[in-house]
């Protein structure tokens, strides 16, 4: 059963049909082009042409032969330009705005369809006596870049630093929708902190936005009221809690480096780092000082989009190890979900440190004590167990954290679902392994490209995959493409 992944309200946003979204989707899911969201001149092309025609394209696409393409994108668009010329032959003088073409297989509606030209855009910048009242009320400042707009943050007389965890994003936006429309909608939630338009190169916005509130009370509100509101006739918009990414993966670091190592030697080369997260070996007895990989805190997403972009520039080399560049950088999958009620609702606990001689009969025997047990999974050093209630699971965790099971001393939590984004990552990580024959290690690099929600992209130095995420600007400075294989607990998801 198809399921829409952020990549059909991304293609909804930049003004395609709903069809020819899906059918883009879809060639997105099934891995015949993984990137399609990211390459302008693809989107660009299809916005050109009549819906028909763009569906044509999609199917001719998925019945040909791919097995000698070097690039699947020119491919997609020499077909689309090639159905064009054809049209244009074959209509000649009679083609006008408005022709009639040949259902394809993607229609369920009749066999002759009319298709209409897009309407222009009502307008191409923000109301600026709209704005002007807006900033003299608020007295908000206002920004505007190349490929951002920029509305507050922080509002005037804030003391203290970002509030966390109050983003939202906004999809599926009309290519002429600017502050002066979402200002005034998203106030009604609450006091507006920071709101960012993306914006393409002719200064229409990119079909998505993020609003950061003054309180998360009022970011759950915005959720609320406004997702799957109709901003126009025929247009709704996606509205959802931001998932914030402040942690980076580090892979190839030498085995013989300690968390301490480690930590003062990335400090000499990138700023406002704040901890290094790193795993001990698996055997206990190895003179290894960590798994081959580590994890990078920061404080908020800037400062660790901007470490990123630096790690991963070629000329970068860790000086303290004697100029070492054998290392790869990307996003780790965020293992905290925006939406608390989701996580509240969690009945499934983790337990890591476990043995090989560790078994599932012994955890059933240890946490059935806690109540009805429905599943054990343990899966090398870790394992799951879901109850049947949430009272249980915090039974578990509190009671087990720390305790030993056959010499391991255990730490025992609940476990908080990953957000739609982070399993969309490890379910994409899983499929790059399986048609790349990668290894299990997590210093390994995936490519990996998750749907698109923000900023401009950049391409990665692994394997020249680019990828989603964060919420964030288009600014050069931020451009983001979280790659990521597993996360903090390597191998962890496999179960999911």
């Amino acid at each position: 059963m198809y399921e829409p992944s952020n990549y059909y309200d991304l293609f909804q946003g930049y003004g395609l049909s709903s069809r020819v979204s899906q059918g883009l989707d879809k060639l997105y899911q099934t891995g015949l082009l993984p990137g399609i969201g990211e390459d302008r001149i693809v989107i660009e092309n299809f916005l050109k042409v009549p819906e028909q025609i763009a569906l044509q394209a999609i199917m001719q696409f998925q019945q040909s032969d791919l097995s000698t393409v070097n690039s699947k994108p020119t491919f997609l668009v020499g077909i689309l330009r090639s159905k064009i010329v054809k049209l244009e032959t074959d209509l000649s003088e009679s083609f006008t705005n408005k022709v009639s073409i040949k259902s394809s297989g993607f229609s369920s509606s009749s066999s002759n369809q009319q298709i209409i030209p897009r309407s222009p855009p009502l307008k191409s910048a923000p109301d600026p006596l709209i704005m002007s009242g807006i900033l003299d009320r608020t007295g908000y400042s206002h920004v505007v870049t190349n490929g951002l707009r920029k509305y507050g943050g922080p509002p005037p007389k804030w003391i203290g630093p970002r509030p966390a965890n109050t983003e939202v994003f906004i999809g599926r936006l009309p290519p002429d929708i600017f502050e002066d429309d979402l200002i005034p909608l998203f106030e009604q939630a609450g006091k507006i902190y920071e709101l960012r338009v993306i914006t393409d190169s002719s200064g229409m916005n990119r079909g998505y936005a993020f609003v950061t509130f003054c309180h998360k009370d009022d970011a759950r509100k915005a959720v609320s009221l406004y997702n799957n509101h109709e901003l126009r006739p025929r247009c709704r918009m996606v509205v959802k809690l931001s998932v914030q990414f402040t942690r980076l993966f580090m892979g190839g670091i030498p085995f013989e480096k300690s968390q301490e190592d480690i930590l003062q030697a990335l400090r000499k080369e990138i700023d406002n780092l704040i901890d290094v997260i790193v795993h001990e070996p698996d055997n206990p007895d190895s003179t290894k000082q960590n798994r081959g990989f580590c994890f990078l805190d920061f404080e908020n997403y800037f400062d660790a989009a901007a470490a990123r972009r630096k790690l991963l520039s070629p000329k970068t080399k860790i000086s303290a190890w004697n100029d070492h560049t054998k290392f790869v950088v990307d996003w780790a999958i965020p293992l905290e979900n925006p939406d608390e009620s989701v996580a509240e609702s969690s009945t499934v606990i983790l337990i890591t440190k476990l043995s090989e001689n560790v078994t599932n009969d012994d955890l059933l025997a240890r946490f059935k004590q806690y109540g009805n047990v429905k599943k054990v999974n343990k899966r090398g050093f870790h394992a799951f167990i879901t109850y049947n209630d949430r009272k249980s699971a915090r039974e578990a965790a509190a009671d087990q954290n720390q305790c030993y099971i056959r010499d391991c001393q255990m730490e025992v939590k609940v476990h908080v679902p990953l957000s739609s984004v982070a399993k969309r990552m490890v379910r994409a990580i899983k499929n790059a392994k399986q048609q790349n024959n990668y290894s299990n290690s997590p210093a390994h690099p995936l490519p990996y490209r998750p749907p698109r929600r923000a900023g401009a992209f950049t391409r990665s130095r692994i394997n020249g995959y680019h990828n989603h995420i964060p919420s964030h600007e288009g600014d050069a400075n931020f451009h983001s493409s979280p790659v990521q294989q597993y996360s903090q607990w390597g191998s962890t998801f496999k179960q999911f």
